[in-house]
């Protein structure tokens, strides 16, 4: 889990001025998303949910051991979580085992599900457990095929967000470290520009169509905008996958990509395709490729399934 220390905690009740906590990093208790974690933080988060059984995890330590415990303490009726997405994935994974509720404040590195779910700053996570609101959101199941031809290991994971295969979490990754100084669209142009000019495509076979790919992108849930940088969801529980393919299948392929990023008309450029479905499938054709859930990477993946598990995760939100 990125190597960041954690805080998952649990609560024994969220009723009005009641608080929970969650995981984190030991640097700074930033209010706004990306905000980090030390001891300073816990004692202040000990403030602000008195009846909250807090657990930090430093670098090292078993995250999932300790979110186990957490969420297993006697008289536990909800998990908080204190992270980035990572982290917040296997918090929820606990949740969802144990039908308790999940509430996500904002620290370590990546944030999506905590923006999307409303709870972007610690004053709204705080709002959010303090009136006790509730709400549903889908989550994916992700089912990965890697070993041997013949003989494969399978690893089910929990997706909250998002999945790739090919290039794509290096054009994110090359897009966040430019935004800060350029903005998130012109951050977004030169990453792509970067990422396709050197990048090779491969070939993969989606739901039995053969194709040569850039980018194939599973969303757990609709995004906006509709084109390669899908960046907001909306909506928790539309019960679909949000599927994206960037393929070079055409001729001039390389060219028609970097021309269709540059006039920023990727969504209806004749290499995009986009649909929504409930189950999908990417197979290498024996080949390994890599696999991101959620940021975290999984290597020599022969194959992945994913589906949708509607309604399966209760999370704290100020939107309700």
């Amino acid at each position: 889990m990125a190597g960041a220390a954690t805080l998952p905690a649990n609560v024994e009740n969220l009723d009005r001025g009641t608080r929970t906590a969650g995981r984190g990093r030991p640097e700074h208790c930033g209010e706004h998303l990306g905000g980090s974690f030390r001891e300073e933080t816990a004692a202040a988060l000990r403030d602000v949910f008195p009846k909250a059984h807090i657990i930090t995890v430093p670098p090292g330590e078993d995250l999932l051991e300790a979110i186990t415990a957490a969420a297993e303490w006697p008289g536990t009726r909800a998990l908080g979580v204190w992270g980035g997405d990572g982290t917040v994935g296997a918090a929820a994974a606990a949740a969802v085992e144990r039908s308790i509720p999940l509430l996500v404040l904002p620290g370590g590195t990546l944030n999506h599900f905590a923006r999307d779910a409303g709870t972007g700053s610690l004053k709204e996570a705080v709002a959010a457990a303090s009136r006790g609101e509730a709400a549903l959101a889908d989550i994916g199941i992700v089912r990965a095929e890697r070993g041997l031809p013949g003989q494969p290991e399978v690893t089910e994971l929990l997706m909250l967000n998002t999945s790739s295969v090919g290039l794509y979490p290096n054009f994110v990754r090359r897009r966040e470290h430019l935004q800060a100084a350029l903005g998130k669209p012109l951050a977004g142009v030169i990453a792509m520009f970067r990422t396709f000019a050197a990048g090779t495509p491969v070939t993969l076979s989606v739901d039995g169509v053969p194709h040569r790919v850039w980018i194939a992108y599973v969303g757990r849930g609709r995004y906006y905008p509709r084109d390669h940088a899908p960046l907001l969801r909306p909506v928790m529980d539309d019960g679909v996958l949000d599927v994206r393919l960037i393929t070079a299948d055409e001729s001039f392929a390389r060219l028609r990509l970097l021309w269709s990023v540059l006039t920023g008309t990727v969504a209806g450029s004749r290499i995009t395709h986009l649909r929504e479905a409930t189950e999908v499938r990417i197979d290498a054709g024996g080949a390994p490729m890599a696999l991101a859930v959620d940021g975290e990477a999984l290597a020599g993946v022969r194959s992945v399934e994913y589906r949708v598990l509607p309604r399966a995760l209760a999370y704290y939100s100020p939107h309700t």
